[in-house]
């Protein structure tokens, strides 16, 4: 739905929704209105959405190499091309090139507006949802209550074992950025008391609020207390995770929760994400992406922050008077790097067949050039070059073929004064055009 809602865009096929100075790709799609034109763009190019009421949905995703890790089997993993750096420096890493390298997903942010109502002005959830992923060997937890079966229980904190971001047995303090980027370098960085001064050392990490919620305080009005909110978490951790095969590696991963508004910043859709409107676990930061965000040992009763601390409409309000639906860092934002997609071309290869006198038959190939699967349905013409009209058409069968038979093209040469001006056969013209793709021509004989 993205990658067509961006090309529709940067090919005006798509009318952007609200476009203003600062945003001139226009707002996030959100509504119904924004639905219709990306679905009908992309049937213009062959594609049908399996759930089109999803709109957009971005992704991202934090990696470490396997090559640090014990049980790369734990993991989902895959292969990239990552920079590398010139560390010789004890003040500055330099990128110095690149190495492929075999990775392993560590944690994961899926965002989306979640569809739509049935208006033209009610987006399902134009703030979008917020769910975060995580490994269950990144970090230890702080200290937590759930209810039990058996009645609350409290979890106390625990650095023993092997962690992946902490020391085993660390007393903190935790959560103390050590180094940070500068102008596409690594730098050290000094965060201040209790954390040591910047470095280029591991430092130890704890999910501060380990289900979402501050220790004492609930992190929604839907639910009364932390603890009733971290059941619901846990809970839904466990019948997930149980209807998983064994051995399936996802079992390795949980959620430590999402967040979002109540009916996607009611009334009407018109307010902002505010701590009184904000439900499910709205103190929510994964140890991986907004490791520093968490707030310190001493600020992990109030401090930190979640999703909509920094994912904020950055224009100002909603040029529609909704809720704040340019939450995106990617869409819109200064300097965006996105492409539109590039979409295949049809191929067309041209071969003779034996033809009565004075005409040519030709068998017409056309196959999609990114794939070179065989494209049914194509219309291939042959036209007279002086375009007095069409003179044989087809359609291309289920393994992308077409025989045409035609008279042969010729154009007349030699001045009006002379009695018998000379004729010249020369290719005729053709044209293919297919559903998704750019119509292309070709010289028939």
């Amino acid at each position: 739905m993205y990658a067509y809602f961006l090309t529709g865009l940067k090919d005006h096929a798509i009318t952007p929704t609200a476009p203003t100075a600062q945003q001139p790709l226009g707002q996030f799609p959100t509504t119904p209105a924004d639905l219709a034109q990306i679905t009908a763009f992309a049937g213009t190019h062959g594609v049908t959405f399996p759930d089109p009421n999803a709109l957009a949905v971005e992704i991202k995703t934090a990696w470490v190499e396997t090559s640090s890790l014990p049980d790369p089997g734990n993991y989902v993993t895959m292969t990239a091309t990552v920079p590398t750096y010139n560390t010789s420096n004890p003040n500055q890493w330099t990128p110095n090139g690149t190495k492929t390298v075999q990775l392993a997903l560590v944690g994961m942010h899926v965002v989306g507006s979640t569809g739509t109502h049935g208006s033209s002005s009610g987006p399902g959830h134009p703030e979008m949802i917020w769910a975060t992923f995580e490994h269950l060997g990144n970090t230890p937890l702080a200290t937590y209550t759930y209810n039990s079966t058996a009645g609350p229980k409290a979890v106390n904190r625990s650095t023993a074992g092997t962690w992946l971001f902490s020391k085993s047995n660390s007393n903190g303090p935790f959560n103390c950025m050590h180094m940070m980027e500068s102008a596409g370098n690594i730098v050290p960085f000094n965060p201040g008391a209790p954390c040591p001064a910047g470095s280029f050392t591991a430092s130890d990490t704890l999910r501060q609020k380990a289900w979402g919620a501050a220790s004492d305080v609930s992190p929604n009005p839907m639910d009364g207390s932390a603890v009733a909110s971290n059941t619901e978490i846990i809970s839904i951790n466990n019948s997930v995770r149980g209807m998983m095969p064994a051995g399936d590696v996802r079992t390795n991963y949980y959620t430590p929760g999402a967040t979002w508004t109540i009916f996607g910043g009611s009334p009407s859709f018109t307010n902002p994400p505010t701590p009184g409107n904000q439900v499910g676990t709205s103190l929510l930061a994964g140890s991986t992406m907004e490791t520093y965000q968490q707030g310190t040992d001493t600020t992990a009763a109030s401090g930190g922050s979640n999703c909509f601390s920094c994912h904020f409409d950055l224009h100002g309000p909603s040029a529609l008077g909704r809720a704040t639906i340019d939450v995106s860092h990617i869409f819109n934002f200064p300097g965006s790097s996105l492409q539109p997609l590039s979409f295949a071309q049809l191929s067309v290869r041209v071969s003779q067949r034996a033809a009565p006198p004075g005409k040519h038959t030709i068998l017409v190939t056309v196959t999609n050039s990114g794939t070179g699967a065989a494209v049914a349905g194509a219309k291939v013409n042959v036209s007279d070059p002086d375009n007095s009209g069409i003179k044989a058409s087809g359609v291309t069968s289920s393994i992308g073929t077409v025989t045409l038979t035609y008279a042969r093209c010729f154009e007349v040469f030699g001045p009006p004064e002379v009695p018998k001006p000379v004729r010249v056969f020369v290719p005729c013209d053709g044209d293919v055009s297919a559903t998704g793709f750019t119509p292309v021509t070709f010289d028939a004989p």
